[in-house]
Protein backbone atom coordinates (compact mmCIF):
# COMPACT_ATOMS: atom_id res chain seq x y z
CA UNK A 1 0.00 0.00 0.00
CA UNK A 2 1.70 3.41 -0.97
CA UNK A 3 1.68 5.78 1.59
CA UNK A 4 0.45 8.67 -0.42
CA UNK A 5 -2.84 6.74 -1.33
CA UNK A 6 -6.06 7.20 0.46
CA UNK A 7 -4.48 10.03 3.19
CA UNK A 8 -6.52 10.83 6.10
CA UNK A 9 -4.04 12.13 8.26
CA UNK A 10 -1.00 14.83 7.53
CA UNK A 11 1.59 13.69 8.72
CA UNK A 12 3.79 16.88 8.62
CA UNK A 13 2.97 18.57 11.76
CA UNK A 14 4.53 15.01 13.35
CA UNK A 15 8.09 15.76 11.44
CA UNK A 16 7.33 13.83 8.17
CA UNK A 17 9.48 14.25 5.20
CA UNK A 18 10.83 12.99 1.75
CA UNK A 19 13.98 11.10 3.82
CA UNK A 20 11.66 9.52 6.10
CA UNK A 21 9.24 8.33 2.93
CA UNK A 22 12.58 6.97 1.43
CA UNK A 23 12.37 3.95 4.08
CA UNK A 24 9.48 2.69 2.82
CA UNK A 25 9.04 -0.90 1.12
CA UNK A 26 6.49 -2.14 -1.20
CA UNK A 27 3.37 -3.17 1.68
CA UNK A 28 4.97 -1.18 4.68
CA UNK A 29 3.76 1.76 6.02
CA UNK A 30 5.50 4.54 8.27
CA UNK A 31 3.75 5.61 11.51
CA UNK A 32 4.82 7.50 14.73
CA UNK A 33 4.47 6.43 17.83
CA UNK A 34 2.26 8.44 20.23
CA UNK A 35 1.98 6.80 22.85
CA UNK A 36 3.13 3.21 24.23
CA UNK A 37 1.36 1.37 27.00
CA UNK A 38 2.14 -2.04 28.39
CA UNK A 39 0.21 -4.53 25.88
CA UNK A 40 0.70 -2.39 23.13
CA UNK A 41 1.14 0.70 21.16
CA UNK A 42 -0.66 3.68 19.75
CA UNK A 43 0.67 5.42 16.11
CA UNK A 44 -0.11 7.76 13.90
CA UNK A 45 0.08 7.02 9.91
CA UNK A 46 -1.38 8.67 6.95
CA UNK A 47 -4.18 6.08 7.42
CA UNK A 48 -5.34 7.17 10.55
CA UNK A 49 -4.22 6.33 14.02
CA UNK A 50 -3.31 2.64 14.99
CA UNK A 51 -3.03 -0.17 17.77
CA UNK A 52 -0.16 -1.78 17.48
CA UNK A 53 1.20 -4.96 18.61
CA UNK A 54 4.88 -6.75 17.79
CA UNK A 55 4.93 -8.93 14.65
CA UNK A 56 7.02 -12.38 14.79
CA UNK A 57 9.63 -10.21 12.52
CA UNK A 58 10.28 -7.79 14.65
CA UNK A 59 10.82 -10.17 18.15
CA UNK A 60 13.00 -12.32 16.34
CA UNK A 61 15.72 -9.10 15.36
CA UNK A 62 18.83 -9.71 17.35
CA UNK A 63 18.13 -6.97 20.19
CA UNK A 64 15.51 -5.39 19.05
CA UNK A 65 14.84 -1.97 20.55
CA UNK A 66 12.43 -1.24 22.84
CA UNK A 67 9.50 1.42 21.05
CA UNK A 68 9.41 4.36 22.59
CA UNK A 69 7.59 7.38 21.94
CA UNK A 70 8.47 9.44 18.71
CA UNK A 71 10.06 6.30 17.37
CA UNK A 72 9.32 6.26 13.53
CA UNK A 73 8.14 2.70 12.89
CA UNK A 74 7.47 0.35 9.76
CA UNK A 75 4.06 -1.30 10.31
CA UNK A 76 2.00 -4.00 8.10
CA UNK A 77 -0.79 -2.57 6.13
CA UNK A 78 -3.88 -1.71 8.56
CA UNK A 79 -6.60 -4.30 9.27
CA UNK A 80 -9.45 -4.08 11.27
CA UNK A 81 -8.96 -5.99 14.85
CA UNK A 82 -11.58 -7.64 16.89
CA UNK A 83 -12.82 -4.36 18.37
CA UNK A 84 -13.04 -3.02 14.98
CA UNK A 85 -10.37 -1.06 15.72
CA UNK A 86 -7.56 -0.01 12.85
CA UNK A 87 -4.39 -1.85 14.09
CA UNK A 88 -0.89 -3.07 12.53
CA UNK A 89 1.70 -5.27 13.56
CA UNK A 90 5.19 -3.69 13.79
CA UNK A 91 7.86 -4.77 12.19
CA UNK A 92 11.25 -2.63 12.48
CA UNK A 93 12.05 0.68 14.35
CA UNK A 94 13.84 3.26 12.37
CA UNK A 95 16.83 4.44 13.10
CA UNK A 96 16.62 7.43 16.20
CA UNK A 97 18.22 10.92 14.67
CA UNK A 98 17.95 12.21 18.48
CA UNK A 99 16.74 11.04 22.11
CA UNK A 100 16.21 10.84 26.02
CA UNK A 101 17.60 7.85 27.65
CA UNK A 102 18.64 6.87 31.12
CA UNK A 103 19.47 4.11 33.15
CA UNK A 104 16.67 2.00 33.50
CA UNK A 105 15.12 2.40 37.11
CA UNK A 106 15.40 -1.24 39.31
CA UNK A 107 17.49 -4.24 39.46
CA UNK A 108 17.92 -4.46 35.63
CA UNK A 109 20.85 -2.89 34.25
CA UNK A 110 20.07 -1.52 30.89
CA UNK A 111 19.53 2.17 29.47
CA UNK A 112 15.83 2.93 29.20
CA UNK A 113 14.73 5.48 26.21
CA UNK A 114 11.86 7.58 27.48
CA UNK A 115 11.12 9.55 23.95
CA UNK A 116 13.45 9.85 20.60
CA UNK A 117 13.23 12.28 17.95
CA UNK A 118 13.00 14.87 19.53
CA UNK A 119 14.06 18.49 18.59
CA UNK A 120 13.46 20.85 21.90
CA UNK A 121 13.61 19.82 25.78
CA UNK A 122 11.64 21.96 27.95
CA UNK A 123 12.84 21.41 30.88
CA UNK A 124 10.23 22.53 33.58
CA UNK A 125 11.00 23.87 36.87
CA UNK A 126 9.03 25.77 39.28
CA UNK A 127 10.18 29.10 40.22
CA UNK A 128 9.95 27.80 44.66
CA UNK A 129 11.80 25.96 47.02
CA UNK A 130 11.06 23.05 44.69
CA UNK A 131 13.71 24.84 42.46
CA UNK A 132 16.98 22.91 41.68
CA UNK A 133 19.85 23.66 40.10
CA UNK A 134 21.42 20.17 40.48
CA UNK A 135 18.10 19.02 38.96
CA UNK A 136 18.09 20.83 36.00
CA UNK A 137 21.80 19.77 35.68
CA UNK A 138 21.44 16.56 35.45
CA UNK A 139 18.77 16.60 32.73
CA UNK A 140 21.13 18.64 30.69
CA UNK A 141 23.63 15.79 31.08
CA UNK A 142 20.78 13.53 29.56
CA UNK A 143 20.17 16.33 26.53
CA UNK A 144 23.41 16.45 25.77
CA UNK A 145 24.20 12.91 25.34
CA UNK A 146 20.85 12.25 22.99
CA UNK A 147 21.83 15.05 21.29
CA UNK A 148 19.00 17.18 21.88
CA UNK A 149 18.69 21.63 22.34
CA UNK A 150 17.41 22.37 25.84
CA UNK A 151 15.08 25.17 26.90
CA UNK A 152 15.05 25.49 30.73
CA UNK A 153 11.24 26.72 31.68
CA UNK A 154 10.65 28.76 34.66
CA UNK A 155 6.75 27.78 35.56
CA UNK A 156 4.41 29.36 38.38
CA UNK A 157 6.10 32.56 38.14
CA UNK A 158 2.76 33.88 39.45
CA UNK A 159 3.32 32.47 43.06
CA UNK A 160 7.05 34.01 43.05
CA UNK A 161 7.65 37.93 44.91
CA UNK A 162 10.85 37.82 42.63
CA UNK A 163 11.27 35.26 40.44
CA UNK A 164 14.71 37.13 38.70
CA UNK A 165 16.26 35.45 41.64
CA UNK A 166 15.96 32.08 39.81
CA UNK A 167 16.75 33.07 36.69
CA UNK A 168 20.01 34.94 37.76
CA UNK A 169 20.82 31.40 39.27
CA UNK A 170 20.48 29.59 36.54
CA UNK A 171 22.14 31.99 33.80
CA UNK A 172 25.35 32.40 35.83
CA UNK A 173 25.66 28.76 36.00
CA UNK A 174 24.31 27.65 32.49
CA UNK A 175 24.96 31.06 30.30
CA UNK A 176 24.17 29.23 27.26
CA UNK A 177 21.19 27.88 28.07
CA UNK A 178 17.77 29.90 26.68
CA UNK A 179 15.73 30.25 29.89
CA UNK A 180 11.93 31.41 29.97
CA UNK A 181 9.53 31.73 32.57
CA UNK A 182 6.00 31.10 32.12
CA UNK A 183 2.43 31.42 34.11
CA UNK A 184 -0.54 29.72 32.39
CA UNK A 185 -2.22 31.62 35.65
CA UNK A 186 -1.75 34.95 34.08
CA UNK A 187 -0.97 33.66 30.99
CA UNK A 188 2.48 34.96 30.34
CA UNK A 189 5.42 34.22 28.73
CA UNK A 190 3.93 31.77 26.04
CA UNK A 191 4.85 34.21 23.38
CA UNK A 192 8.30 33.23 23.64
CA UNK A 193 7.57 29.55 23.28
CA UNK A 194 6.31 29.72 19.24
CA UNK A 195 9.12 29.54 17.72
CA UNK A 196 10.13 26.52 19.14
CA UNK A 197 6.68 24.76 18.45
CA UNK A 198 6.49 25.02 14.62
CA UNK A 199 5.63 22.74 12.52
CA UNK A 200 7.76 19.53 12.00
CA UNK A 201 9.06 19.98 15.43
CA UNK A 202 8.94 17.34 18.25
CA UNK A 203 9.21 19.29 22.06
CA UNK A 204 9.30 16.97 25.21
CA UNK A 205 8.75 18.09 28.20
CA UNK A 206 10.38 16.88 31.60
CA UNK A 207 10.55 17.83 34.93
CA UNK A 208 9.76 16.78 38.04
CA UNK A 209 6.09 15.55 39.59
CA UNK A 210 4.00 18.74 39.96
CA UNK A 211 6.05 21.58 38.91
CA UNK A 212 3.28 22.03 36.55
CA UNK A 213 3.87 20.16 32.87
CA UNK A 214 0.15 18.81 32.79
CA UNK A 215 -1.22 22.87 32.95
CA UNK A 216 1.89 23.98 30.76
CA UNK A 217 1.03 21.43 28.21
CA UNK A 218 -3.22 22.06 27.87
CA UNK A 219 -2.20 25.52 27.31
CA UNK A 220 0.33 24.77 24.60
CA UNK A 221 -2.68 22.07 22.85
CA UNK A 222 -5.09 24.08 23.38
CA UNK A 223 -7.27 21.79 24.95
CA UNK A 224 -7.84 20.63 28.72
CA UNK A 225 -6.43 17.32 28.14
CA UNK A 226 -4.03 16.49 30.45
CA UNK A 227 -5.07 15.90 34.00
CA UNK A 228 -4.24 18.42 36.67
CA UNK A 229 -4.50 19.46 40.17
CA UNK A 230 -4.19 22.25 42.41
CA UNK A 231 -0.51 22.77 44.74
CA UNK A 232 -0.77 21.13 48.08
CA UNK A 233 -0.39 24.22 50.73
CA UNK A 234 2.48 24.58 53.30
CA UNK A 235 5.10 23.19 50.97
CA UNK A 236 4.21 24.41 47.49
CA UNK A 237 4.52 21.32 45.95
CA UNK A 238 2.13 19.90 42.71
CA UNK A 239 0.18 16.57 42.75
CA UNK A 240 1.53 14.34 40.07
CA UNK A 241 -0.76 13.85 37.32
CA UNK A 242 0.14 12.25 34.26
CA UNK A 243 0.81 8.49 34.48
CA UNK A 244 1.96 7.82 30.30
CA UNK A 245 4.27 9.02 27.96
CA UNK A 246 2.17 10.56 25.46
CA UNK A 247 2.83 13.29 22.30
CA UNK A 248 0.07 15.32 21.34
CA UNK A 249 -0.56 18.42 18.13
CA UNK A 250 0.38 21.96 19.76
CA UNK A 251 -2.22 24.62 19.07
CA UNK A 252 1.15 26.62 17.97
CA UNK A 253 2.51 23.55 15.50
CA UNK A 254 4.61 20.83 15.86
CA UNK A 255 4.09 18.15 18.60
CA UNK A 256 4.54 18.04 22.32
CA UNK A 257 5.39 14.59 24.17
CA UNK A 258 4.61 14.83 28.05
CA UNK A 259 5.87 12.72 30.20
CA UNK A 260 5.18 11.77 34.24
CA UNK A 261 7.55 13.44 36.42
CA UNK A 262 10.49 11.32 36.79
CA UNK A 263 11.83 10.24 40.28
CA UNK A 264 15.17 8.78 39.16
CA UNK A 265 17.36 10.68 37.07
CA UNK A 266 20.21 7.93 37.00
CA UNK A 267 22.71 9.67 34.47
CA UNK A 268 23.63 8.21 30.85
CA UNK A 269 26.39 10.19 29.08
CA UNK A 270 30.18 10.27 28.80
CA UNK A 271 32.54 12.54 29.99
CA UNK A 272 32.69 15.07 26.82
CA UNK A 273 28.47 15.35 28.04
CA UNK A 274 29.74 16.47 31.26
CA UNK A 275 31.96 18.94 29.87
CA UNK A 276 29.50 20.91 27.48
CA UNK A 277 26.70 21.10 30.69
CA UNK A 278 29.70 22.25 33.25
CA UNK A 279 31.76 24.04 30.50
CA UNK A 280 33.20 26.60 32.76
CA UNK A 281 34.59 23.88 35.17
CA UNK A 282 36.19 22.20 31.84
CA UNK A 283 37.83 26.18 30.56
CA UNK A 284 39.05 26.25 34.58
CA UNK A 285 40.72 22.94 34.26
CA UNK A 286 42.86 23.83 31.48
CA UNK A 287 44.60 26.29 33.84
CA UNK A 288 45.38 23.20 36.13
CA UNK A 289 49.49 22.86 36.71
CA UNK A 290 48.37 19.12 36.23
CA UNK A 291 46.65 17.54 33.17
CA UNK A 292 45.28 15.18 35.60
CA UNK A 293 44.29 17.47 38.66
CA UNK A 294 41.42 15.85 40.29
CA UNK A 295 41.03 19.63 41.94
CA UNK A 296 41.33 18.62 45.28
CA UNK A 297 44.89 19.07 47.16
CA UNK A 298 47.31 19.50 44.11
CA UNK A 299 49.15 22.64 43.91
CA UNK A 300 48.27 25.61 41.66
CA UNK A 301 44.66 23.92 40.59
CA UNK A 302 42.90 26.89 39.15
CA UNK A 303 39.40 24.89 40.15
CA UNK A 304 40.20 25.16 44.27
CA UNK A 305 41.58 29.21 43.36
CA UNK A 306 38.21 29.63 41.99
CA UNK A 307 36.31 28.00 44.58
CA UNK A 308 38.36 30.07 47.61
CA UNK A 309 37.79 33.75 45.51
CA UNK A 310 33.93 32.33 44.91
CA UNK A 311 33.93 33.03 41.22
CA UNK A 312 33.46 29.03 40.78
CA UNK A 313 29.64 27.60 42.98
CA UNK A 314 30.40 25.12 45.22
CA UNK A 315 27.02 23.89 44.44
CA UNK A 316 27.78 23.32 40.51
CA UNK A 317 31.63 21.85 41.61
CA UNK A 318 29.77 19.38 44.07
CA UNK A 319 27.38 18.44 41.31
CA UNK A 320 30.22 17.96 38.64
CA UNK A 321 31.91 15.25 40.99
CA UNK A 322 29.00 13.68 42.06
CA UNK A 323 27.47 13.54 37.96
CA UNK A 324 31.34 12.53 37.16
CA UNK A 325 30.97 9.45 39.67
CA UNK A 326 27.64 8.64 38.96
CA UNK A 327 28.64 8.38 34.97
CA UNK A 328 31.56 6.56 35.60
CA UNK A 329 29.82 3.71 37.49
CA UNK A 330 26.83 3.98 35.17
CA UNK A 331 29.03 3.13 32.11
CA UNK A 332 30.76 -0.11 34.77
CA UNK A 333 27.25 -1.39 34.82
CA UNK A 334 26.34 -1.17 31.60
CA UNK A 335 29.53 -2.83 29.84
CA UNK A 336 28.85 -5.68 31.82
CA UNK A 337 25.40 -6.04 31.28
CA UNK A 338 26.02 -5.91 27.53
CA UNK A 339 29.31 -8.48 28.16
CA UNK A 340 27.16 -10.86 30.00
CA UNK A 341 23.93 -10.37 27.37
CA UNK A 342 26.45 -11.03 25.06
CA UNK A 343 27.71 -14.16 26.40
CA UNK A 344 24.21 -15.65 26.78
CA UNK A 345 23.37 -15.25 23.49
CA UNK A 346 26.18 -17.28 22.16
CA UNK A 347 25.92 -20.02 25.12
CA UNK A 348 21.87 -20.38 23.81
CA UNK A 349 23.59 -20.40 19.78
CA UNK A 350 26.21 -23.00 20.93
CA UNK A 351 23.01 -25.13 22.55
CA UNK A 352 21.23 -24.90 19.52
CA UNK A 353 23.89 -25.73 17.06
CA UNK A 354 24.39 -29.07 18.98
CA UNK A 355 21.00 -30.03 19.42
CA UNK A 356 20.26 -30.06 15.83
CA UNK A 357 23.91 -31.91 15.20
CA UNK A 358 22.62 -34.56 17.52
CA UNK A 359 19.27 -34.23 15.49
CA UNK A 360 20.52 -34.58 12.30
CA UNK A 361 23.07 -37.86 13.50
CA UNK A 362 19.93 -39.56 15.16
CA UNK A 363 18.28 -39.61 11.70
Amino acid sequence: MNSKDNLLVNLTPYGWNSVLESHLDENEVLARLTAVHRSEYLAVSHLGELRLQNSGKFENQDNPPNPSVGDWVKVTPPYLDENNKLSSLLLSVLPRKTFLSRLAPGSKISEQVIASNIDIIFIATSANQEFSLSRIQRYLVLTQNGGIQPVILLTKSDLCQDVEIYTRQIRNALPNIPVSTVSTLKKEGFDELKPYLKAGTTVLVVGSSGVGKSTLINHLIGKNIQETQTIRDGDSKGRHTTTSREMFLAQFGGVIIDTPGLREIQVVGTEEDLNVVFSEIEMLSKSCRFADCKHESEPNCAIQKALTKGTLSKESFNNFKKLQKELAYTARKLDKSLESNTKKRWKQIHKNMRQRKKFQDNT
